[in-house]
């Protein structure tokens, strides 16, 4: 599902920014609109290429909840929430500022 995809990308790309990674995230979103028995269909393709390019490595994530809606347009949303070791934090703010 491409809503919890890009929740989960936002999420790790958030977490990266708040302990000081370079991060770089390329995203193209390509819409393509018909109009078929007076009905608007919207379809959207969304080709992303994101690098992230971190000095600090943040592994052991891990999603700890996770919500999909479903918004009035027919679309979703999804909201995640990820937990990371504080160990692991601590190592990447340590390795960041001996740089």
């Amino acid at each position: 599902m491409y809503s919890k995809t890009k929740a989960l990308s936002d999420a790790r790309i958030g977490l990266a920014a708040l302990v000081q990674s370079k991060v770089l995230s390329i995203g193209n979103k390509f819409q393509e609109s018909d109009n078929l028995n007076q009905t608007e269909e919207l379809k959207i393709k969304r080709r992303e290429a994101t690098r992230i390019a971190v000095e600090q490595s943040l592994s052991n994530m891990k999603i700890v909840c996770e919500e999909t809606i479903k918004i009035e347009t027919g679309t979703y949303k999804t909201y995640i929430c990820l937990e990371v070791k504080v160990e692991t934090i601590e190592k990447a703010l340590r390795s960041f500022h001996q740089l």
